[in-house]
């Protein structure tokens, strides 16, 4: 099936716990990473998977372990053409486990990717950051 996520790891040690996690973007889902080493969190594309619980519960699971041990800094981008509801919960989900990281006194930059004179999706980026307690960098691109 085309939306089932793959693992990969930058280090010799298989442990899922500390393995980063790319997911292709498809048509329906999007480019999803987690990467330990580097502290970055990168959801880019189109959500509306069919499935949204069993597409993001990699993501999350992933999410668990790296809030084990993050890096001093994380970097989440999202840069979303198209959310559906489904998706919007489970993203809103994902900011509420970082919340943890600040509230822990870690340093986390949110970055808000959204295309020129798209309200919507501006307007659900801001939101996400009043729902969930964290400031985001809104970037407006062509």
């Amino acid at each position: 099936m085309a939306d089932k996520p793959t693992s990969q790891s930058d280090k010799t040690n298989t442990n899922d716990q500390t393995s980063n996690l790319k997911i292709a973007a498809t048509n329906r889902t999007p480019e999803v990473v987690v990467d330990f080493g580097e502290g970055l969190i990168s959801i880019k594309g189109c959500s509306m998977p069919a499935n949204v619980n069993q597409f993001y519960a990699p993501v999350l699971e992933r999410l668990d372990h790296y809030l084990e041990k993050p890096a001093k800094q994380t970097r989440v981008v999202f840069s979303l053409d198209y959310i559906n509801s489904s998706s919007s919960q489970l993203i809103l989900a994902i900011l509420f486990k970082l919340k943890a990281l600040v509230d822990k006194g870690y340093h986390l930059t949110v970055e808000w990717h959204y295309m020129f004179e798209d309200e919507d999706i501006y307007e659900t980026g801001k939101s996400y950051s009043e729902l969930s307690g964290i400031t985001f960098n809104f970037y407006e691109h062509e």
